[in-house]
């Protein structure tokens, strides 16, 4: 009795499932059709673009053509349409010979445009390194100097603030400290070792 009841419970739960993955599926279809009409109400949006855009075209009195119709210009190598002068007026194209050559003769100027700035900017660099091995330069000598000079005693000397100290070492390791005070633009000496 008991295996019976349980056949027909699992029996029952096998068609839940059932139904469940069928309410999936049909959810799936029914968003990819929604997707479908996005798309399709997109592209009408697109083309009533198109279409407004011609229209305001013709009311300019600019061109009859379609503007995605670029069968008569060359395209460049990325497949967008030529970017160059168009006119309007079929009388006045230029051909594609002349365009080619004006443009070969644009991009040697660019190349030469940059060969320039490359120059330039070469010797801006220079310039720098220069200056730098001169900065560096006169910072060695500093330290040079600072390392060889040592630092004052000046406890005893009241006017510290008002006087210039010239250190200079000996032969025998003594340094001699010579202190110039100045009072009234006249300068006194005053050695003190």
């Amino acid at each position: 009795m008991l295996m019976i009841a349980k056949r027909r419970s699992n029996d029952g739960d096998k068609k839940v499932r059932k139904e469940k993955e069928g309410d999936k599926d049909r959810d799936k279809e029914r968003e990819r059709d929604r997707d479908r009409d996005r798309g399709r109400d997109r592209e009408r949006e697109r083309e009533r673009d198109r279409d407004r855009g011609r229209d305001k075209d013709r009311e300019r009195g600019n061109s009859h053509r379609s503007r995605t119709d670029n069968s008569r210009y060359r395209r460049n190598s990325s497949g967008g349409s030529d970017t160059g002068r168009r006119s309007h007026h079929s009388g006045d194209r230029e051909k594609l010979g002349d365009k080619d050559k004006d443009r070969d003769k644009e991009k040697e100027k660019e190349k030469e445009k940059e060969k320039d700035r490359e120059r330039e900017r070469d010797k801006h660099r220079d310039k720098e390194r220069e200056r730098g091995r001169n900065r560096n330069h006169s910072r060695e000598n500093n330290r040079e100097k600072m390392d060889t000079e040592e630092p004052s005693n000046s406890k005893n000397d009241t006017n510290h603030h008002n006087s210039k100290e010239t250190l200079s070492s000996t032969n025998d390791g003594l340094t001699t400290v010579e202190v110039f005070f100045q009072k009234d633009d006249v300068s006194s000496k005053d050695p003190k070792s």
